[in-house]
Protein backbone atom coordinates (compact mmCIF):
# COMPACT_ATOMS: atom_id res chain seq x y z
CA UNK A 1 0.00 0.00 0.00
CA UNK A 2 1.29 3.75 -0.59
CA UNK A 3 1.72 5.85 2.54
CA UNK A 4 2.81 9.16 2.93
CA UNK A 5 5.99 7.17 4.86
CA UNK A 6 6.68 5.37 1.60
CA UNK A 7 10.11 6.07 -0.04
CA UNK A 8 9.61 7.50 -3.95
CA UNK A 9 11.30 4.58 -5.12
CA UNK A 10 9.32 1.87 -3.39
CA UNK A 11 6.43 3.78 -4.41
CA UNK A 12 7.61 3.71 -7.75
CA UNK A 13 8.72 -0.01 -7.65
CA UNK A 14 5.37 -0.91 -5.96
CA UNK A 15 3.31 -1.15 -9.43
CA UNK A 16 6.11 -3.46 -10.67
CA UNK A 17 5.71 -5.73 -7.30
CA UNK A 18 1.98 -6.14 -7.58
CA UNK A 19 1.82 -7.49 -10.91
CA UNK A 20 5.10 -9.22 -10.71
CA UNK A 21 7.41 -7.55 -12.89
CA UNK A 22 11.13 -7.62 -11.70
CA UNK A 23 12.44 -5.30 -13.75
CA UNK A 24 12.98 -1.87 -12.24
CA UNK A 25 12.26 0.16 -15.71
CA UNK A 26 9.03 -0.86 -17.23
CA UNK A 27 5.77 0.69 -19.59
CA UNK A 28 2.49 1.02 -18.90
CA UNK A 29 1.58 -1.67 -21.69
CA UNK A 30 3.96 -3.91 -20.14
CA UNK A 31 2.29 -3.19 -16.53
CA UNK A 32 -1.21 -3.60 -18.25
CA UNK A 33 -0.21 -7.26 -19.62
CA UNK A 34 1.39 -8.41 -16.39
CA UNK A 35 -1.83 -6.91 -14.76
CA UNK A 36 -3.94 -8.78 -16.94
CA UNK A 37 -2.34 -12.07 -16.54
CA UNK A 38 -1.58 -11.48 -12.32
CA UNK A 39 -5.79 -10.84 -12.11
CA UNK A 40 -6.66 -13.34 -15.01
CA UNK A 41 -8.35 -10.70 -16.99
CA UNK A 42 -9.60 -11.36 -20.49
CA UNK A 43 -8.57 -8.01 -21.35
CA UNK A 44 -7.51 -4.90 -19.40
CA UNK A 45 -6.91 -1.04 -20.22
CA UNK A 46 -5.76 2.49 -18.95
CA UNK A 47 -7.36 5.15 -20.30
CA UNK A 48 -7.66 9.01 -20.15
CA UNK A 49 -10.48 11.52 -18.97
CA UNK A 50 -10.53 11.93 -22.94
CA UNK A 51 -11.12 8.05 -23.46
CA UNK A 52 -7.57 7.52 -24.96
CA UNK A 53 -6.26 4.27 -24.71
CA UNK A 54 -2.59 4.83 -22.72
CA UNK A 55 -2.14 0.70 -22.68
CA UNK A 56 -4.70 -2.10 -23.34
CA UNK A 57 -4.28 -5.59 -22.91
CA UNK A 58 -6.76 -8.35 -25.19
CA UNK A 59 -7.15 -11.63 -25.70
CA UNK A 60 -8.76 -13.44 -28.88
CA UNK A 61 -11.84 -13.29 -26.69
CA UNK A 62 -11.53 -9.02 -25.95
CA UNK A 63 -9.33 -8.00 -29.02
CA UNK A 64 -7.91 -4.68 -28.81
CA UNK A 65 -10.09 -3.02 -31.20
CA UNK A 66 -12.98 -3.44 -28.83
CA UNK A 67 -10.87 -2.86 -25.78
CA UNK A 68 -10.31 1.07 -27.36
CA UNK A 69 -14.02 1.74 -27.79
CA UNK A 70 -14.70 0.64 -24.21
CA UNK A 71 -11.51 3.17 -23.13
CA UNK A 72 -13.83 5.32 -25.22
CA UNK A 73 -17.00 5.14 -22.93
CA UNK A 74 -15.20 3.89 -19.23
CA UNK A 75 -14.49 7.31 -18.06
CA UNK A 76 -18.40 8.91 -18.79
CA UNK A 77 -19.78 5.37 -17.47
CA UNK A 78 -17.29 6.17 -14.29
CA UNK A 79 -18.01 9.66 -13.84
CA UNK A 80 -21.73 8.67 -14.49
CA UNK A 81 -22.59 6.59 -12.18
CA UNK A 82 -20.64 8.35 -9.38
CA UNK A 83 -23.38 11.63 -9.88
CA UNK A 84 -25.89 9.14 -9.68
CA UNK A 85 -24.64 7.87 -6.38
CA UNK A 86 -24.62 11.64 -5.47
CA UNK A 87 -28.22 12.44 -6.23
CA UNK A 88 -29.85 9.49 -5.11
CA UNK A 89 -27.80 10.33 -1.51
CA UNK A 90 -26.23 7.01 -2.08
CA UNK A 91 -22.82 6.13 -0.12
CA UNK A 92 -19.80 6.82 -3.08
CA UNK A 93 -17.95 4.16 -4.30
CA UNK A 94 -14.54 3.18 -6.31
CA UNK A 95 -15.50 0.47 -8.48
CA UNK A 96 -18.46 0.73 -11.42
CA UNK A 97 -19.47 -2.91 -13.06
CA UNK A 98 -21.56 -4.06 -16.06
CA UNK A 99 -21.94 -6.87 -17.80
CA UNK A 100 -21.00 -6.96 -21.33
CA UNK A 101 -20.64 -9.85 -23.41
CA UNK A 102 -21.81 -12.60 -20.82
CA UNK A 103 -18.64 -10.77 -18.76
CA UNK A 104 -18.60 -8.65 -15.90
CA UNK A 105 -16.59 -5.29 -16.63
CA UNK A 106 -15.45 -3.15 -13.78
CA UNK A 107 -13.96 0.13 -13.99
CA UNK A 108 -12.64 2.08 -11.58
CA UNK A 109 -10.23 5.22 -11.18
CA UNK A 110 -9.68 9.26 -10.41
CA UNK A 111 -9.98 12.51 -12.11
CA UNK A 112 -7.30 11.44 -14.60
CA UNK A 113 -6.77 8.07 -14.97
CA UNK A 114 -9.44 4.94 -15.01
CA UNK A 115 -8.64 1.34 -15.76
CA UNK A 116 -11.19 -1.33 -16.77
CA UNK A 117 -10.61 -4.94 -16.68
CA UNK A 118 -12.82 -7.98 -18.52
CA UNK A 119 -13.30 -10.26 -15.60
CA UNK A 120 -14.12 -13.95 -17.15
CA UNK A 121 -16.70 -14.78 -15.14
CA UNK A 122 -20.00 -12.73 -14.85
CA UNK A 123 -19.46 -12.78 -11.20
CA UNK A 124 -15.64 -12.08 -9.95
CA UNK A 125 -15.33 -12.59 -5.87
CA UNK A 126 -14.48 -10.20 -3.35
CA UNK A 127 -10.74 -10.75 -3.29
CA UNK A 128 -10.45 -10.33 -6.73
CA UNK A 129 -12.20 -6.84 -7.08
CA UNK A 130 -9.98 -5.77 -4.03
CA UNK A 131 -6.86 -6.75 -5.66
CA UNK A 132 -8.25 -4.83 -9.37
CA UNK A 133 -8.69 -1.53 -6.66
CA UNK A 134 -5.98 -1.70 -5.05
CA UNK A 135 -4.18 -2.07 -8.97
CA UNK A 136 -6.02 0.85 -9.87
CA UNK A 137 -5.01 3.16 -6.87
CA UNK A 138 -1.50 2.21 -7.37
CA UNK A 139 -1.75 3.02 -10.98
CA UNK A 140 -3.69 6.29 -10.55
CA UNK A 141 -0.36 7.34 -8.38
CA UNK A 142 2.05 6.09 -10.73
CA UNK A 143 0.37 7.67 -13.79
CA UNK A 144 -0.29 11.38 -11.83
CA UNK A 145 2.98 11.93 -10.16
CA UNK A 146 6.25 9.64 -12.19
CA UNK A 147 4.80 8.21 -15.18
CA UNK A 148 5.93 10.22 -18.14
CA UNK A 149 3.04 9.51 -20.92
Amino acid sequence: MLTTRTSLRDAELYVNAFVQIQDAKVSLPKITMAAARRLQFDGMLISGTDGLVLAAEGTDEMPEELLERLAAVAPQLYKRALRSLTQGSLPMTDLVMFQFRERAVSISGSDQIFCAGIHPLTTPGATHLEEFKRLTRALVWYCSYRAVI
